[in-house]
């Protein structure tokens, strides 16, 4: 059998047909067509993803299991001094006064004051044979040193009261 050489017509027509049914696309055109919302669901496995193209972004949340948390690293070097505090309270000290013996049905009144310098923190007061509660009030002139405890004698007997305050220097 003996094969003739295809003209130069012949040749030129095949490249032609060639070229006009493969296109002149690339990869990226091709890229361009092909989208996630175009593949179905399960049908990119392991074998058509190249090992090292993803990233834990490209994963969805919860796919990497995580591992148990690792030993504590080293300590840190120590950091500079910070700038000193505010004084805040020092110079602690309980007061006590204690109110004359009045009657049942009589009203007791016993007042202390911080020494100099000093602001109340806190106060408490009791009958010294009732168990009742107390009123007690700041002394409205000296509010931040005096306090005043101030209640009727709600026993059968004679009775006092004691008020203690709390008192400190507080810095401003």
């Amino acid at each position: 059998m003996n094969l003739r050489r295809p003209s130069t017509g012949t040749v030129l027509g095949a490249t032609a047909l060639v070229v006009a049914l493969a296109g002149t696309g690339t990869a990226a055109d091709a890229a361009k067509l092909i989208s996630g919302n175009t593949i179905k669901p399960n049908t990119i496995t392991t074998k058509q993803i190249k090992d090292g193209t993803l990233t834990v972004a490209d994963l969805a949340p919860g796919t990497l299991a995580t591992g148990s948390t690792g030993p504590a690293g080293p300590a840190g070097p120590k950091g500079a001094t910070g700038p000193a505090g505010a004084n805040g309270v020092s110079g602690f000290q309980t007061v006590q006064a204690t109110s004359p013996s009045v009657a049942s049905g009589a009203v007791a009144t016993a007042m202390a004051s911080c020494p100099t310098g000093k602001k109340v923190l806190g106060a408490t007061a009791w009958w010294s044979t009732v168990d009742a509660a107390v009123q007690i009030y700041p002394h409205f002139a000296t509010s931040e040193t005096t306090y005043v405890a101030k209640d009727k004698n709600p026993g059968t007997g004679s009775d006092a009261i004691t008020l203690q305050i709390n008192c400190a220097a507080v810095a401003p």
